[in-house]
């Protein structure tokens, strides 16, 4: 029942590093589009931090239940791998999107 409850914290550790990820990237983006580089790096940073921090979780969940026999796929772990995945295309996009940004106030396209 401990190894149960431990899986649990590790689904919600995903979950919740996943969406703060994804959310500082967005934030990141909208300082870009400010102009405001320094906080946008900043707040990139940050969310490459928490992905790596969700990484981990879902790594020491699947390296859970690869030792198991039965694999069962509770639904809060489907939600914990939305996020992560959501996070790491945020996270992608974000990156570009500043890049773009700091073309375009140099004058370039």
């Amino acid at each position: 029942m401990e190894n149960k409850l431990v899986e649990e914290d590790w689904i919600i550790g995903l979950i919740l590093q996943g969406g703060t990820a994804r959310s500082l990237a967005m934030q990141a983006v909208d300082q870009a589009a400010e102009g405001k580089y320094q906080l946008s790096k900043d707040l990139m940073q940050q969310a490459h931090d928490a992905l790596s921090t969700a990484h981990d979780y879902h790594s020491l969940l699947t390296q859970d239940h690869l030792e198991e026999t039965v694999l069962p796929t509770p639904l809060l772990l489907m939600h914990g791998q939305d996020h992560l995945m959501s996070a790491i295309t945020s996270i992608d996009m974000a990156d570009r999107m500043i890049q773009l940004y700091h073309r375009l106030d140099k004058g370039g396209i």
